[in-house]
């Protein structure tokens, strides 16, 4: 033990003194901050790359359908405003219709 507490304080520059009361510090700082859950045992979990591979694909799944989604949206809202822009334009040009007290929106015009 003694050669680990000597190695550990050459690595960080201290005096092996130093490097116990360093040692100590952060064990009661470890205990006062996380009391019992310190000291509980952590189950390691073993790595499965298929696992890792269906979550990506199924963010990737998540944010494509998303994605296609507000293209879907964004295309529909411009498709009807097209739609009802030519067919005021038509029904302009078919009738000369125009509402009282009003001009022709500028963008309208022939």
């Amino acid at each position: 033990m003694r050669d680990a507490i000597a190695d550990r304080a050459k690595k960080n520059g201290r005096s092996m003194n130093s490097e116990i009361v360093q040692i100590l510090q952060d064990a009661l700082i470890k205990e006062s901050i996380f009391g019992d859950i310190a000291n509980t045992e952590i189950e390691q979990m073993e790595y499965d790359p298929d696992k890792e591979i269906t979550l990506t694909s199924s963010e990737l799944k998540y944010f494509l359908k998303n994605a296609a989604k507000g293209i879907i949206d964004d295309a529909s809202e411009q498709i009807a405003k097209n739609a009802t822009e030519a067919t005021l334009r038509g029904l302009l040009e078919i009738y000369d219709l125009v509402p009282k007290d009003e001009k022709i929106p500028p963008d309208l015009e022939k």
